[in-house]
């Protein structure tokens, strides 16, 4: 029998169908092909995991198209192996969110196999997206990346949690429009249907690329791994590569484990220094240090991308594939956002939703067998080692209240970024600021835990109307120097900065300054901030910054040239970055108000 891939109909002789003109399909290796499954008839193969195989099913009568999915007949004979399947359909039900792919039904073939439908998607996977049109917009970029943290935040607010987020799991329609796919291996709450084949200490499901360092580890996985796979898939997306690359699977997983990732301006140099921030929390090694939920994260690349130009801005949208696709227009983001949002109109409070039980498996990807680079592995699949509403982006709100939202929130993010502390938890000693930091080397098993009191560390910092950048930056290294030998200056931010260089520490809790210092194997992070001083010591390895020289510029000089470079208004505050550049030559980076940005170089 011979079948039409587009309509699904069925004819005796090969040729062509006679209603499109499409060259019929022989099903003599795919006997599913011309068959009903439920109300539609299968007319093509589309995709095979490891798990099972994707068909483009067609109905008959109204020619509605639809995905399905069919296990195999080799795990259809494992009940544990067929609760995953279904936990996909499970999960996704619970969430409903426009932006993960639909389940429309689920059922069983005649002969047992278990199959579930779906929406039938049109455009590309993320990573050929990747692959073919790299250098991605920054703007299409960050449009793409809310949408998926909006989806994202939806499924960890219902309990449950992704575990194999990568490209080849985000599909983009010809609109533009991503969809997040296979939730297959993901972790529910034990009422959603975790089984007793919970994934147990010691077993390693996702895909290597993607993996958390807990992961790596098959430590205990909560939603904070999602957010350290978005934060490898945000660096492909921003510079065409994937942070970690090795030659075997043990180095890759060590390497997520132990190893810093590089500053994605390091491989791309259009962008700026904000996005690394970004990226680097997202990717920090301990749950605890990064976005603690997608909400900000979110709120994180809102900010960022203030400072994305107009220009930048263009979609995403795949081209159209005839592989799975809604076939629906829908609006995309095509401008910058002008305040931040929240996620379902609401943001979260309080602690995270809590994550029960767990389901592992492996949907969309193949299942990796023997060593690394087996299938699965160079082409982005799945390994296995184991026997909410749309926003609007056009606020009319006014454009100064648009630069104090973005300068307050930006702030709270690279301040939490280098310490993961409480500031309120610091309130009660801003009459007394403590200034700490290590006598010794970092504990390998706590890196990020201050060690030991010193003096000479800048002071009064509270009330401070007028802290100067500049001299602080000086004082902080001297005294860090002193029980650290070997610094070196490697990262210099300052939030709230007025056009005299200065900031007023007692105006806004989140203006502050932070001096980053690092030696061979030490990282020592210096904050000031309007409830006083910290310094905490930290592994290298979990340091973002490289070694350069002391800056010859002070902030005021800085100041005034950016301000003549952007003409911003003389009353808007800016947001500094001092860092080497690709070349390793320092420079300055100086965001004022919402779209103006400046780069000064450092040779006062």
């Amino acid at each position: 029998m011979f079948v039409c891939p587009e309509c699904g109909q069925c004819y005796q002789a090969p040729g062509q169908c006679p209603s499109d003109g499409s060259p019929l399909s022989d099903n003599l290796t795919e006997p599913l092909l011309g068959q009903m499954v439920g109300s539609y008839r299968i007319a093509a193969l589309i995709g095979v995991g490891g798990m099972g195989r994707v068909y483009k099913g067609v109905h008959p009568q109204i020619g509605s198209r639809v995905a399905i999915k069919v296990l195999s007949m080799e795990c259809a004979h494992h009940p544990a192996l067929v609760q995953r399947f279904f936990a996909e359909a499970r999960s996704v039900n619970v969430i409903r969110h426009e932006s993960i792919v639909n389940i429309v039904d689920l059922a069983t073939l005649s002969d047992g196999r278990p199959y579930i439908v779906m929406e039938y998607l049109d455009g590309q996977s993320l990573s050929e997206v990747i692959k073919e049109r790299s250098p991605l917009p920054v703007g299409g970029v960050m449009s793409l990346m809310f949408e998926v943290l909006d989806a994202l935040a939806a499924a960890h607010q219902a309990g449950i949690v992704h575990r194999d987020l990568k490209p080849d799991n985000i599909f983009v329609t010809a609109q533009g429009r991503p969809k997040v796919l296979d939730f297959g291996i993901a972790k529910l709450r034990p009422e959603l249907g975790a089984g007793s084949d919970a994934t147990r200490t010691g077993s390693i499901l996702g895909t290597p690329h993607y993996m958390s360092p807990e992961q790596a580890q098959g430590l205990h996985v909560d939603h904070r791994s999602d957010i350290y796979a978005l934060g490898v898939i945000l660096f492909e997306l921003l510079t065409g590569t994937r942070p970690f690359e090795a030659p075997t699977l043990y180095s890759l997983l060590d390497m997520h484990v132990k190893q810093a990732p590089p500053p994605p301006t390091s491989v791309r140099g259009d962008l700026l220094p904000v996005f690394d921030q970004v990226v680097f929390r997202a990717l920090a090694k301990r749950p605890e240090q990064r976005y603690q939920n997608a909400y900000e994260m979110k709120q994180a690349l809102e900010l960022a991308a203030q400072s994305v130009p107009p220009g930048s801005w263009g979609g995403l949208g795949a081209r159209s594939s005839g592989r799975p696709g809604s076939g629906i227009a829908t609006p995309h983001y095509g401008r910058p956002p002008t305040v931040p949002s929240t996620l379902g109109g609401q943001a979260p409070s309080g602690s995270s939703p809590s994550l029960g039980g767990q389901v592992p498996g492996t949907m969309g990807g193949q299942v990796m067998s023997g060593g690394y680079g087996g299938p699965g592995v160079g082409s982005g699949g799945s390994l296995h080692l184991a026997p909410p509403a749309t926003q609007d982006r056009s606020s009319p709100v006014p454009y100064l209240l648009v630069a104090a939202g973005a300068f307050v929130l930006i702030v709270a993010m690279v301040f939490v970024f280098f310490f993961g502390v409480s500031l309120v938890g610091q309130a009660n000693q801003a009459s007394q600021p403590v200034v700490q930091t290590p006598t010794s080397e970092p504990d390998e098993d706590d890196p990020g835990v201050p060690v030991t009191n010193i003096p000479g560390m800048p002071t009064g910092v509270g009330g401070n109307k007028h802290f100067d950048v500049t001299a602080q930056a000086s004082a902080a290294y001297k005294a860090a120097a002193q029980s650290n030998p070997g610094l070196q200056v490697a990262l210099i931010t300052a939030n709230g900065v007025k056009s005299d260089g200065s900031i007023d520490m007692s105006s806004q809790i989140t203006n502050s300054a932070t001096f980053q210092f690092v030696s061979s194997s030490t990282c020592v992070l210096v904050s000031a901030t309007q409830f006083g001083n910290t310094t905490v010591a930290m592994k290298k390895s979990d340091c973002s910054g490289r070694p350069v020289r002391m800056p010859r510029c002070t902030m005021a000089n800085v100041m005034k040239r950016a301000f003549a470079q952007t003409k911003a208004s003389p009353t808007a505050l800016g947001i500094v970055s001092y860092q080497g550049n690709k070349g390793g030559e320092p420079r300055w980076s100086v965001t004022l108000g919402v779209l103006s940005h400046a780069d000064v170089p450092d040779d006062c």
